[in-house]
């Protein structure tokens, strides 16, 4: 396979379709865009789309590089909005009597990437958790009263971010370490002051001593405190990939000029070899957006696998790679991680003798003997062949095994491979078969003949 960039650039659509019809999706805002999309942005708006296919359009237009993870975009924006009295979608709401329109919501935790519905953190980041809530105070006058005045005494809101039950801060935004339950926990206590006036009687009238009238009065009596609690609280589960696994490269052998290279590694990976190179990835990332309105962003890996080839040919096995290049030096090997990657260095020169083998014919009947000779002498070779595994030196004999035709030998970390054929016995019918071929082969020679003839 050779680079081709029609095909990349394929690729790259085809992730935008795919993100057209996949989330939910709410209107998203031109102006907070990289100004150099503001063209391209605008024109989205202004089409006849409607505002979901709009705003999916508008994030793929953002997501320049889906085979990258850019959390500093997903960041900026998420640390650029503004927030008001106005829940998300996505908040714990909740009220009282007097604690009104409340709302609790973690917004983000940063760095994360979204897989299989489950966000995964690089074992570290921040999180960030938005509240608010109203006062209603009440009026009117209470049962038994002729006036009745209501004034705020006290208002507060504490929030609490707890990592596995345990408090790491008291603001709105924390660091934390190591995976599992994130939680935000906000209580609000109101204490509400209410003035009770009863009406009182008194003479107003004296008429030699004799009260001859009586008139009311709204007098103040006593004060009652009000008390209001609520609580909400947020949670959100955290889990941590497994640490990458050390990937195992080695030269096979070098045949004509060509290398032949073992790679095992279940990651993505990009590996240099001179001038040529070999990507394999098994995500691309998308945008999400939540929280409407306030269109918070987060990042999601999506399962994918694709390759990217230069001057380089290869064969994957469940992760097992065998690759082909005619250079071996320099040779740089990246793990590519959805936080960070990692860099191995990889000596491709062997130390060690290639080995050689030979057969004692090509085509074998099932169940016949074969005669195996190798080098290097006197050495311990590990033998493979279906079933069969054997140690020898210099020669070996194994069964041959219809319908398995490649015979494996190795030592260290050398390998080679040696291609045989073994025919299954045949009944009747396969000879019959097989003259029809020949029947047919020499029709068709004797067909050439008087075409040959003619001209």
């Amino acid at each position: 396979m050779v680079e081709n960039e029609n095909k990349k650039n394929f690729f790259d659509w085809i992730l935008v379709l795919l993100m057209i019809f996949t989330g939910t999706a709410n209107a998203l805002d031109c102006s907070r865009i990289n100004p150099e999309l503001l063209t391209d942005c605008s024109a989205i708006i202004e089409s006849s789309l409607n505002q979901t296919e709009k705003d999916y359009f508008i994030r793929a237009l953002m997501n320049t590089n889906p085979s990258e993870h850019d959390y500093s975009l997903i960041e900026d924006w998420d640390n650029g909005i503004k927030f008001n009295s106005t829940n998300s979608n996505d908040a714990v709401t909740g009220e009282t009597e007097y604690i009104k329109n409340a709302w609790l919501s973690i917004i983000s935790i940063s760095p994360s990437v979204i897989l299989d519905n489950k966000t995964y953190t690089n074992n570290t980041g921040k999180i960030t958790a938005r509240y608010n809530y109203s006062i209603q105070i009440p009026d009117g006058t209470l049962d038994g009263d002729c006036r009745t005045e209501y004034s705020l005494d006290s208002n507060s809101a504490n929030l609490g971010i707890f990592q596995n039950e345990t408090l790491i801060s008291s603001s709105s935004q924390a660091e934390f370490s190591g995976s599992g339950e994130l939680k935000a926990v906000l209580d609000i206590d109101l204490t509400i002051t209410a003035e009770h006036y009863r009406t009182e009687k008194y003479c107003c009238c004296d008429n030699k001593g004799s009260c001859c009238g009586y008139c009311e009065e709204c007098n103040y009596a006593n004060t009652e405190e009000i008390t209001s609690h609520l609580t909400l609280s947020d949670t959100r589960q955290t889990y941590t990939f497994p640490d990458q696994k050390i990937p195992e490269i080695r030269l096979l052998n070098t045949n004509k000029g060509t290398n032949k290279f073992y790679l095992n590694t279940t990651e993505s990976f990009t590996l240099r070899i001179g001038n040529s190179s070999l990507s394999f990835s098994k995500y691309y990332y998308s945008i999400e957006q939540s929280h409407s309105p306030y269109e918070i962003l987060s990042l999601g890996a999506n399962k994918f696998n694709s390759t990217y080839t230069k001057n380089i040919i290869y064969e994957n096995h469940d992760s097992e790679f065998t690759i082909y290049s005619s250079t071996k030096e320099p040779c740089k090997l990246i793990l590519l991680g959805h936080f960070q990657d990692s860099k191995y260095s990889c000596d491709l020169n062997s130390t060690e003798e290639p080995i050689n083998i030979t057969t004692d014919k090509l085509i074998y009947k099932d169940s016949e003997k074969i005669n195996l000779n190798f080098s290097p002498k006197n050495t311990p070779i590990t033998i493979k062949y279906s079933n069969q595994t054997i140690q020898a030196e210099n020669n070996a004999t194994l069964t041959a095994e219809s319908p398995y035709n490649k015979i494996t030998l190795g030592y260290g970390k050398t390998i080679a491979e040696k291609f045989i054929i073994v025919r299954k016995n045949k009944g009747l019918g396969y000879f019959l078969n097989f003259g029809i071929i020949i029947v047919v082969f020499y029709s068709m020679q004797q067909l050439a003949r008087k075409y040959l003839s003619w001209i």
